[in-house]
Formats: structure tokens, C-alpha cells, sequence
């Protein structure tokens, strides 16, 4: 069976429980205070209004002891507003105009005492963009991030910046900036890096090394059908 390079003991899945659930919100609501990204509230959650949303997405991953370590959360444009528009709307409207099927990644978090950290990011990476492809049929992908982290998004995932750093209204005006792939070309570096990492002669070899860890491309879609039910 496909474990997307985790340990043997720890599993990704859908949160599909309200137990489950919770345990996500609960976990990015620590770690976004902690951050200052936000305040304290009553249910010490953090939700989003997407969350309210059946084709709403929530992946982690959790230990043997039924601890989450990681998060994120999987959007599409089809079936409602992205959060990224409340902050990046002008950039939305150009978006829509070539790419009319946008996968949104949000809430990426992780809990401070997860131990290698980097493999946790590689599953919920793997795992988000085979959800964007084979369930949503996505066209591109979109992430608001902290601007610390456009780095990595940029040299490591591919991703390209779009418009300029602004305010984020939903994470107490914290800086944030768009960065935005097209899926197709996700596939090519995925499909490439592990077949043939010689036609990828202009991309840096961390991100050759990232992609090449995901699952096989060419059994991807058995290993998805296999964990997600739909």
C-alpha cells in the first residue's frame, strides 16, 4: 500500500468526523495564536467559512496516538468563494479569466512537536495536489502565504508570485502574498523529476528532490482512489 513516505505508524486521511475536525481547527488555532495571527475565542477553534461547505476538503495526518501533525485544507472556486479573494481581489478577477477551475491550499499548519517536519509538508503537498487534480479537476493551484515563507514556495514547490505583498485582513493584517501553479506544469516536474530529471535542466534539485518523493506518477491515481473516498 502507498504511504506517501510516512512512517509506519502515522497515516493521512480525510477529516470527515466532527471529532475529527475539531482536532484540526483546535490545532490551527494554537498555532495561529500563538503567532499572533489571530484572537482567542470561546471554542479555541479556528474555522473558516468554507468549512461550513460539504466539498470542503481537510486533510492531516496523525501519529499512533491519534495526534494531528499536520494540516491543510483544500478548496475549489466551483463550489464557492476562495479566502485569498478577500484580500487579493483584483488578482482573483485576472485569475478567473484563464484559469476557471482554482484549487485553493489553506490552513497549512503544523504542530510544533512533530518531528521531520519536511516529510510531513512532502504527504500533505502529495496528497493536496492528487486531491486538486483527480477530485476536483483543478486547473491551478493557490496559496496566500506569509511572505517568509515565498521561498520556499517559489524555489522548492514552483510556485510563481502574483501581484504585490499586501495586508491580510484574516490573519490581523498580517503580510501575505499570492503565489499561484498551474497543475499541468506540477505534473510535468512530478512525471519528469522521477522518469527523466535530465529535461528539468532549469529547476534547482530541491525542488527536483521534492516532487520526486511523491508517489509514483504512474499508479498516483490507484493510490488516490485508495484513500479518499469520495
Amino acid at each position: 500500500m502507498q504511504t506517501f513516505g510516512l512512517k509506519e505508524n502515522h497515516r493521512i486521511q480525510v477529516a470527515v468526523t466532527a471529532e475529527q475536525k475539531k482536532s484540526v481547527y483546535k490545532l490551527a488555532y494554537n498555532v495561529y495564536l500563538q503567532k499572533g495571527f489571530i484572537s482567542e475565542n470561546f471554542e479555541k477553534e479556528y474555522k473558516i467559512p468554507n468549512d461550513l461547505n460539504d466539498k470542503t476538503r481537510v486533510l492531516f495526518i496523525e501519529n499512533e496516538h491519534k495526534e494531528i501533525l499536520g494540516t491543510v485544507t483544500v478548496l475549489s472556486n466551483v463550489f464557492g468563494r476562495l479566502p485569498y479573494q478577500t484580500t487579493f481581489l483584483n488578482e482573483s478577477k485576472i485569475l478567473k479569466d484563464e484559469y476557471f477551475r482554482q484549487i485553493e491550499f489553506t490552513r497549512l499548519v503544523l504542530c510544533e512537536k512533530s518531528r521531520g517536519k519536511m516529510q510531513i509538508i512532502k504527504c500533505l503537498m502529495n496528497f493536496a495536489y492528487l486531491y486538486s487534480y483527480y477530485f476536483y479537476q483543478g486547473d491551478s493551484i493557490i496559496c496566500e502565504v506569509n511572505p517568509r515563507h515565498e521561498f520556499f514556495y517559489n524555489q522548492i514547490l514552483g510556485f510563481n508570485k502574483i501581484g504585490e505583498e499586501k495586508s491580510c485582513s484574516l490573519v490581523k493584517g498580517a503580510p501575505a502574498v499570492l503565489m499561484h501553479a498551474r497543475i499541468s506544469d506540477i505534473r510535468f516536474v512530478i512525471y519528469n523529476s522521477q522518469v527523466n530529471s535530465n529535461i528539468l535542466k532549469n529547476l534547482n534539485h530541491h525542488q527536483i528532490s521534492f516532487y520526486k518523493s511523491f508517489c509514483p506518477f504512474d499508479c498516483e491515481e490507484n493510490a488516490f482512489a485508495s484513500y479518499v473516498k469520495m
